[in-house]
């Protein structure tokens, strides 16, 4: 039995159903939902996926919200680049197709924040059209099933997963199949697999040779550069906290925060927050005198309903809990 009819045979079985953006052949809602899972788990997922389709239910009211408010939405889903894309490809779809998501794949990767796997998932998904997904779920069950000996991070093993991942894309059942190969990435052959309830290790070489644990090889991260930031915090008599809204450069783009600082606060928390090759190390200095530049007045709940950076989001109940000990002082 082929890799694809034992998946199929696995996933009708032991396969997850009941996930919301499977009860739908909607490109726009199988777009974000492919778009909100890349780099986040499917829990932290699920309620923005319900909250999304409720709040725009069309690819027109997301092309026509502003992007602050899309951004607002976001928050706390982090890699907000995935935002900025979409409401971008919001408004492509909206001008350039009349609101409707188009038919053909050479369409949808041209497309902003569309790369070939997404594509494909929603070609497979929405269409029942036979194109093959490569995303890290599918990656890591192909490599192992295939004892791939080449860095899938470079050129020449991510041809050669393309390649693969073609070969084994059935001609029908496309949607199930799409959905199935992910389901076992993510439930089964995960980075530690769970090779005792997969149904491949009769026909996996990573499984046959023992080394389904080194597998699939990447490249080695790149050291963390420490990247030190000071902000300036201050909150008013009201109970609102100064803040600026970022430029369109560098990190953190178009996102609310606390302005800079330059000064000695009396009082300085600190923090740690790793990004994916920055270790910020930041520095939240507390201010007795208003900062320069203030475009937002937002209390507490008011900034955590907003487009916040995530480190800021983890650090907001104990910098409020230092202004809140201060005025009972």
């Amino acid at each position: 039995m082929q890799f694809a009819d034992r998946l199929l045979q696995w996933h009708k079985k032991h396969g997850r159903h009941d996930l919301p953006w499977q009860k739908t052949s909607d490109p726009f809602y199988i777009w974000a939902s492919e778009i909100m899972l890349q780099q986040t788990q499917v829990i932290t997922v699920i309620p923005y996926y319900m909250t999304f389709i409720d709040r725009f239910p069309t690819v027109t009211e997301l092309a026509e919200a502003s992007l602050d408010e899309f951004l607002s939405f976001w928050s706390g889903l982090g890699y907000y680049q995935r935002a900025r894309n979409m409401h971008r490809c919001a408004q492509t779809v909206q001008i350039q197709y009349q609101g409707k998501f188009p038919t053909e794949y050479h369409d949808l990767v041209a497309l902003p924040g569309i790369g070939p796997s997404t594509a494909a998932a929603i070609m497979s998904q929405a269409y029942q059209k036979p194109y093959a997904i490569l995303d890290g779920n599918v990656k890591r069950v192909l490599s192992r099933l295939h004892a791939i000996k080449l860095c899938i991070d470079q050129s020449e093993g991510t041809k050669h997963l393309w390649s693969l991942a073609n070969q084994h894309m059935p001609q029908e059942h496309c949607r199930t199949y799409t959905q199935a190969i992910m389901d076992l990435g993510a439930t089964v052959c995960q980075k530690k697999p769970l090779c005792h309830h997969c149904p491949m290790t009769e026909i996996c070489l990573g499984h046959q040779q023992n080394n389904q644990t080194t597998l699939p090889i990447r490249k080695k991260k790149q050291k963390a550069v420490v990247m030190p930031m000071a902000f300036h915090v201050y909150r008013n008599q009201q109970g609102e906290y100064g803040l600026i809204q970022r430029t369109h450069e560098g990190i953190w783009q178009d996102l609310i925060c606390f302005p800079h600082s330059a000064l000695n606060g009396k009082q300085t928390i600190t923090q740690t927050h790793l990004l994916t090759h920055r270790r910020l190390e930041i520095s939240y200095e507390i201010q007795d005198t208003e900062p320069d530049g203030v475009t937002h007045w937002l209390t507490k709940q008011q900034l955590l309903q907003s487009a916040i950076p995530n480190a800021l989001r983890k650090m907001i109940d104990e910098i409020d809990d230092v202004f809140n000990i201060r005025g009972h002082s």
